[in-house]
């Protein structure tokens, strides 16, 4: 039996007992298949131990006795694609050394314009420091003949819903909440209180900070008032027939609201990683 985990080892321990969902083909079953070894294993797997990505427990199962699908991913392209990732991380930070200024207090000095194109450009450098340091870990799992979950699936930019952003950052730890927290208290049928207990608990996991329970406690709200804005738009306009009567108007209205979706996304993580909630008022 090979050694493996997903992303901590609280998070592990609790997914053999709670697992209900089967694994790529069907999970190894029985009894044995939730023993005390195989609980071991899969949280101290060393590839992922440090940061992940998480990786079910019936899925690791699986994986480890042979009987799920054979890795899609070619190492050796991904390794390159890594390579890349790295290349352009390190060029980044010794370019702009955003981490720094934005810890030194420096953005709070810039105006409002400038600040807003500093908030963005270190927005996407976190996304490619997360992307590097997960696909590290994935790799050498890969390599092992472990199939973790790809945690980084689209660009920051290549998003237009605050809800369709946190789907594909940490996916593999969405996943764990979904199954473990939001289905469990409600899931749709109570979207938003599900949504804020989600995003309490995220925050608490990352750290005890009040801007960082307003992050979550505001993209619980942007999300709300997403799915309220998203589910009335798109009556209106199939009412009106926007989509095939006036395409470039609906058009212009969907770009629209992407933007402001990328601008929510830049407030709210410039509160709960960067100045916080008072130094977010001199922009």
């Amino acid at each position: 039996l090979k050694v493996a985990k997903g992303s901590s080892v609280a998070l592990s321990a609790q997914q053999p007992a709670a697992d209900s969902e089967p694994a790529v083909n069907g999970g190894v079953g029985g009894p044995r298949s939730y023993g005390l070894p195989q609980c071991v294993a899969h949280a101290l797997y060393a590839p992922l131990f440090l940061a992940g990505p998480t990786i079910r427990y019936d899925d690791f199962l699986d994986q480890c006795v042979g009987r799920t699908r054979s890795t899609k991913t070619r190492l050796g392209w991904y390794l390159l694609q890594l390579a890349m990732a790295i290349t352009f991380l390190e060029a980044g930070t010794r370019r702009i050394p955003v981490f720094a200024l934005a810890r030194s207090g420096e953005f709070g000095k810039l105006g409002p314009r400038l600040g807003a194109c500093a908030v963005m450009i270190t927005l996407n450098i976190m996304w490619l420091k997360f992307l590097v340091l997960w696909r590290v870990a994935r790799a050498w799992a890969l390599a092992d003949g472990i199939d973790p979950p790809e945690n980084m699936r689209r660009a920051l930019s290549n998003h237009y819903s605050v809800a369709s952003f946190w789907k594909c950052w940490h996916v593999s730890f969405n996943r764990w909440l979904v199954a473990y927290i939001y289905v469990p208290v409600g899931g749709r049928k109570r979207r938003v209180f599900a949504t804020t207990l989600v995003f309490s608990f995220v925050s608490y996991w990352h750290d005890v900070e009040p801007k960082l329970l307003a992050w979550g406690l505001l993209n619980a709200l942007f999300i709300a008032c997403e799915g309220l804005v998203a589910g009335a738009a798109a009556k209106r306009s199939a009412t009106m027939g926007l989509p095939t009567r006036r395409p470039w108007l609906y058009r212009q209205l969907c770009a629209v609201g992407g933007s402001t979706c990328i601008i929510l996304l830049e407030a709210v993580n410039m509160i709960g990683y960067s100045v916080g909630l008072g130094g977010i008022s001199s922009y």
